[in-house]
């Protein structure tokens, strides 16, 4: 089921409206980067009801709204003020939750016993994996 749009857009309280303060931002439709107070309040006619949404300003493009389709070019732009859209930084260091301390995944635990890998003896005949050699036709000696 389809919301239906506002009976009279406004682009003073549509979500994706551009800042208060311009800044640079690059579209992803058309890849152009211009500053946002370019951005343009379009509106329009769907199903006979009307419509409205800011739009990249670049003639064919139909990039919309600044946070969703048209993106700061400043990695330190603060979304915050906006609640805007955020992309995460892959090169930016993480800081860790605290967990519960598990033995499992810390391997250089002096207080737990290694595991032993199942798959290192095939049986008692042939020894360790790591001893085992196989012929030419594939054959284990």
């Amino acid at each position: 089921m389809a919301i239906p749009p506002p009976s009279s857009p406004d682009p003073e309280t549509d979500p994706f409206r551009p800042p208060d303060i311009p800044t640079e931002v690059q579209c992803l439709h058309c890849g152009r980067e211009y500053e946002s107070y370019l951005i343009e309040w379009r509106q329009w006619r769907e199903h006979g009801e009307p419509f409205g949404a800011w739009c990249c300003p670049m003639p064919g493009c139909d990039g919309r709204g600044f946070g969703f389709d048209l993106l700061p070019t400043d990695p330190d732009y603060d979304a915050e003020q906006r609640a805007g859209w955020l992309a995460d930084d892959p090169f930016a260091e993480e800081e860790e939750e605290e967990s519960p301390f598990d033995p499992l995944m810390d391997p250089g635990a002096s207080d737990v016993e290694p595991m032993i890998d199942p798959l290192m003896w095939l049986d008692d005949e042939t020894g360790p994996l790591s001893d085992r050699r196989d012929d030419e036709d594939g054959t284990a000696r």
